[in-house]
């Protein structure tokens, strides 16, 4: 048994309220024999568990050494109706670390995942040691184009959080 992440992508739209991204315009499964990616999701770095990754979003509780962007701030208050109804009832109920098996809900805007110092030095049993560039990898690089892609660095954020 492990930890999963479940994400969204929301676009604050000129009238002030979120609006999730609904098409597959995110990275999914990569096919060296074509060298390109063969499947797209609407959920922003869904793939592989990537400790690194998890803590770099909300810092699940891991012994990893890699940065944290901040810890879970839960869900944002003016979270779109799809993300909060994918997550659960009355935002009032849930504490940022869980209702109903989720734990760990944060949010964050595109300008503090372009601020990350990436060049900095991360160490897990899986990856080794190395920059947290290196540790990401491409795909993750990919996916933050096309967050992007989609607006100004203040009006684009994830929303996540974890279930084990």
């Amino acid at each position: 048994m492990g930890t999963d992440m479940h994400t969204f992508a929301e676009v604050r739209q000129p009238d002030g309220a979120w609006h999730p991204v609904t098409d597959r315009v995110f990275p999914g499964d990569w096919d060296d024999d074509v060298d390109r990616y063969v499947t797209f999701t609407a959920h922003p770095f869904e793939g592989p568990r990537d400790r690194i990754m998890f803590d770099l979003f909300a810092d699940p509780g891991d012994s990893i050494d890699a940065p944290v962007v901040d810890r879970p701030r839960g869900l944002p208050r003016d979270v779109s109706p799809p993300v909060r109804d994918a997550h659960g009832p009355d935002l009032d109920q849930i504490s940022p670390w869980g209702y109903a098996g989720w734990h760990g809900a944060s949010w964050l805007l595109l300008a503090e995942l372009l601020a990350v110092d990436y060049s900095a030095v991360v160490s897990s049993e899986t990856f080794g040691s190395g920059s947290l560039r290196d540790a990401l990898g491409e795909w993750y690089f990919d996916t933050v184009d096309v967050l992007e892609s989609l607006g100004s660095p203040d009006a684009v954020r994830i929303v996540v959080w974890f279930s084990s």
